[in-house]
């Protein structure tokens, strides 16, 4: 099975690869990370079957920030292209345009909520288990946060409360000033 995976980097999908892929034992993932859906003609998906990840965007953007300040990159230029494919990967999900049928997963819900992660493996047509889920995925360089200090437990990690966790940090006013920049990503989640 071909499955196209679009998501933001940042957004927990290495995770959500890694469960599909012990659910799916034939599964290739295409991995569209940070891909725009209007350019989504440009890549290889015909005939795969297609799912979103999407996080809750307060958690997102602190890992976004956090992310940034380990690898040095310059935070303006790198955080404004993340917040637009954030943006336009959920204007996908409320009005699809450019990438047909396909499944949403919440990174949020899929990491804390066993029933939501069955729900997913049904609709995917795997074989639950939970053989990935305390795995930090190398991808993506494991955890903003934690890096790979949970490895074995990374379902230990506490990713819904990272944006309380930013707010400790040299990030802070960046943080709090993009969060009032983009209300319309998360005032009504």
């Amino acid at each position: 099975m071909k499955l196209a995976l679009l998501a933001t980097s940042r957004s927990g999908h290495n995770f959500v690869a890694d469960m599909i892929e012990s659910w799916l034992s034939d599964v290739k993932i295409h991995n569209l990370e940070n891909v725009l859906p209007e350019t989504l003609h440009q890549h290889d998906i015909d005939g795969a079957r297609r799912v979103i990840v999407i996080r809750e965007f307060k958690n997102f953007l602190a890992s976004s920030l956090k992310a940034l300040n380990i690898k040095g990159d310059t935070w303006d230029v790198n955080i404004a292209r993340k917040i637009k494919a954030y943006r336009a990967i959920k204007a996908e999900i409320d009005e699809p345009k450019y990438f047909g049928f396909f499944t949403v997963i919440e990174y949020d819900k899929f990491v804390e909520d066993q029933e939501y992660r069955k729900q997913i493996c049904k609709e995917l047509g795997g074989e639950y288990n939970e053989d990935k889920l305390g795995i930090v995925p190398n991808e993506g360089n494991g955890s903003s946060f934690d890096g790979f200090m949970y490895q074995g437990v990374g379902h230990k990690m506490k990713t819904r409360e990272r944006y309380k966790e930013i707010l400790n940090t040299d990030w802070a006013d960046i943080y709090n000033r993009l969060l009032d920049e983009n209300k319309d990503l998360w005032e009504n989640t």
